[in-house]
């Protein structure tokens, strides 16, 4: 299903020439060769396990990402909010954009199932947590569980 539509649509940007104007993502390695694509922390570049949370400029990852202007991403659901925010940050890094765009202007197209697996340490992104909700609405919430 969701990897034939994938599939359908890098052929569509082959045949007219703008093959470099699209990327194909997934988390994991298996879910990433599948549909043809890279694994979302090896085309970000992410590192696994770094002390700074913040991006680097990399030159690599500015030419990777120049001329994209679409991601397409396959099993979003097991991205958690904290992965998702890191990739908005990179990719607006490497697109050399301002923090008020978001993925560095790049459009995002993402395949998910609800039901599958969810994010590993993080929260999944349909799930607003306690901690992140208004301070009002928390208040709200304790008042009506009392």
């Amino acid at each position: 299903g969701k990897s034939r539509v994938i599939h359908a649509i890098r052929d569509f940007f082959a045949r007219v020439g703008a093959s470099h104007k699209l990327i194909v993502t997934a988390p994991t390695g298996k879910a990433a060769v599948a549909i043809g694509g890279s694994t979302l922390h090896s085309a970000l570049q992410i590192q696994c396990k770094t002390k700074n949370d913040a991006p680097t400029k990399s030159d690599k990852r500015e030419r990777t990402f120049d001329h994209v202007q679409y991601e397409l991403s396959d099993e979003t659901s097991m991205v958690g909010q904290k992965l998702m925010a890191k990739k908005s940050k990179i990719l607006n890094a490497a697109k050399s954009v301002t923090a008020d765009q978001f993925f560095g202007g790049v459009s995002q197209v993402a395949f998910l199932d609800f039901t599958q697996k969810k994010p590993v340490c993080d929260s999944p992104l349909y799930r607003q947590d306690v901690t992140s909700r208004p301070a009002s609405d928390a208040s709200k919430k304790t008042k009506l569980s009392h």
